[in-house]
């Protein structure tokens, strides 16, 4: 019983880095920090991944579902689920605000990117190489 305390504090552990990665996520991309936004995302998915890992060697089913089939849970083991499910619900909102905003970034990066592309092509038509003011047809065909 107090083995399985010790795994659901680790998972808690993990759940708040999960929490603070997203955190920095959001921070970052709303600083326009772009470069930073890979690292940060490596870093949610390690979290993420060790979180996997720790509810499959462990056999528990989910961080956040209700003890169905699994033996009687302890009070402790049952509060530090609902935090861990708050923190869960926080990311996932913050989620959707992250992609959203990500989209938004793209769109922008999109519209600059064919702006700057019709620039280029009025750019050169511009400075199109000098026409020649004398030329010579030679017809090959007689």
């Amino acid at each position: 019983m107090k083995e399985r305390l010790v795994v659901w504090e680790k998972a808690l552990a993990l759940a708040h880095q999960l929490a603070e990665a997203t955190r920095l996520l959001e921070e970052q991309l709303a600083a326009g920090q772009i470069e930073a936004l890979d690292g940060l995302l490596d870093a949610r998915q390690r979290v993420m991944f060790e979180l996997d890992q720790l509810r499959a060697e462990n056999g528990i089913p989910s961080w956040v579902a209700e003890a169905g089939t699994e033996e009687k849970v302890s009070t402790e083991v049952q509060e530090i689920r609902q935090k861990i499910q708050g923190i869960f619900e926080q990311v996932t909102s913050r989620d959707e605000g992250i992609r959203r905003e990500m989209q938004s970034k793209l769109a922008e990066c999109r519209d600059n990117l064919a702006n700057l592309r019709r620039l280029k092509k009025a750019s050169q038509a511009y400075r199109a190489g000098p026409v020649l003011p004398e030329g010579i047809f030679v017809d090959s065909k007689r």
